[in-house]
């Protein structure tokens, strides 16, 4: 299987300073988290309930595309856990990172029916694809969306993570209560980020050397005067430039934006690490997400994590894509976050709500559904009154470890990162 990371993206909030002893890493956080929820959680609302998931498989989106396969485990839940159930189905659209493909993919959702869409992707074409499904009555919950704007005009759609104005405003928080002023923020080729006119600092955007790192280019940004560097930048290119920070040994905190809760991220920084030890995959970094992690005993963590393995081990369950072969040759399986897993749970919800599949009775249903009626629901409520994702107060900012005795240590074969949250201590 592919690498995998121990990591949730799912949850409540803290606050939390940068540096020193705003850090907490007692016992308690490594411990295993207890279930409150079932691992099996069947389907009891109206029959024929087809959910549409759009992913990118190019494009600005494809980095999350993985995390989609959480919509599978959310369907193999509500259907018992028995793979060759149809109580649920999910079907299945790649927008391919281009606008028309997005729009032809929510008309291919709406010719077969789907009571809502989980948008499992990212970038300037699903505006367009978000308008289509306005013009189709059709309710879309966008779990990864990075732009908090993509929504506005957009009728019953939701983003429901954190976008990457909300992690900024976070950053530039912990930044003034840690007293850091002098702030060095990198980008890379021609990537502006969602956020990045929320945050301060000298921007220096960066350019590999001919040996493919970025060792030079961190030279050449003199940072010897700055107090942090915030690596605002996806996932791929965000690791090679963590890992030429880590290199130049400057002592200074490093500071990602959630990109690097991407699968791609820590597969970049392992491979770094395993081929050429260009990279320390244990060493701190911060970045910013909700605030449940693996090792939350007080959520619903635990029962996911156990369907997880459930699934893992089932043979009859496909990935998201039924072509490429069983759930667990999905890509990055093991390290999925929550985010298209809830979305389908909240779209089944607000269809045994509303007693029917019709889009425009769920998506009345949504607007007005009890976060507490969705069973197995791990990360944040929607507010049907915010609909531009998680609200500040439901953001935090995490700290990377590879510590290697959580509950999904068993389901790497690499090394992993873990996320912990960062705690205020005043």
């Amino acid at each position: 299987m592919a690498a995998r990371r121990s990591l949730l993206l799912s949850g409540l909030a803290l606050t939390a300073l940068l540096a020193g002893p705003a850090c907490s890493d007692d016992g308690a956080d490594k411990g295993e988290p207890a279930s409150s929820a079932p691992v099996s959680l069947g389907y009891d609302g109206p029959e024929g309930l087809t959910i549409g998931v759009i992913t990118s498989s190019t494009g600005t989106g494809a980095s999350v595309r993985p995390l989609a396969t959480g919509a599978r485990l959310a369907e193999y839940r509500l259907d018992g856990l028995d793979a060759t159930s149809e109580a649920v189905d999910l079907v299945v659209a790649d927008d391919r990172g281009d606008a028309d493909s997005a729009v032809s993919a929510v008309e291919e959702m709406v010719g077969s029916g789907v009571a809502g869409i989980v948008y499992a992707s990212t970038g300037d074409h699903v505006g367009p694809a978000l308008a289509e499904a306005e013009r189709a009555g059709v309710p879309v919950l966008l779990p990864y969306a990075e732009d908090a704007t993509v929504v506005e005009g957009a009728g019953a759609a939701w983003v429901t993570g954190v976008t990457g104005q909300a992690a900024a405003r976070a950053v530039m928080a912990h930044l003034e209560a840690a007293d850091l002023d002098d702030v060095t923020i990198l980008l890379t080729g021609d990537d502006e980020r969602a956020g990045l006119d929320l945050l301060e600092g000298t921007v220096v955007r960066l350019r590999p050397g001919a040996d493919g790192t970025y060792d030079d280019a961190i030279t050449e940004a003199d940072l010897d005067g700055s107090e942090a560097a915030v690596v605002w930048t996806s996932a791929t290119p965000g690791a090679d430039v963590v890992a030429a920070l880590q290199r130049a040994d400057l002592g200074l905190p490093i500071i990602t934006a959630p990109t690097a809760l991407e699968p791609a991220f820590a597969d970049g920084l392992a491979a770094l690490q395993e081929e050429s030890g260009l990279a320390a995959i244990d060493a701190s970094v911060l970045s910013v997400g909700p605030a449940v992690t693996d090792f939350d005993p007080d959520s619903n963590v635990d029962a996911f994590i156990q369907a997880l393995r459930v699934g893992l081990d089932d043979e009859a369950l496909t990935g998201l894509d039924e072509t490429a072969g069983t759930f667990a040759e999905s890509e990055s399986v093991g390290s999925l976050d929550t985010g298209a897993h809830d979305a389908v749970l909240y779209l089944a919800a607000a269809a045994t709500a509303a007693g029917s599949t019709d889009p425009a009775e769920v998506a009345s249903a949504l607007a007005e559904l009890d976060a507490g009626a969705v069973a197995g629901r791990v990360g944040p409520e929607i507010d049907p009154d915010r609909p531009e994702g998680l609200p500040d107060e439901a953001v935090t900012m995490l700290r990377s470890d590879a510590y290697t005795g959580g509950p999904r240590a068993d389901l790497s074969d690499r090394p992993t990162i873990s996320w912990f949250r960062v705690e205020t201590t005043g």
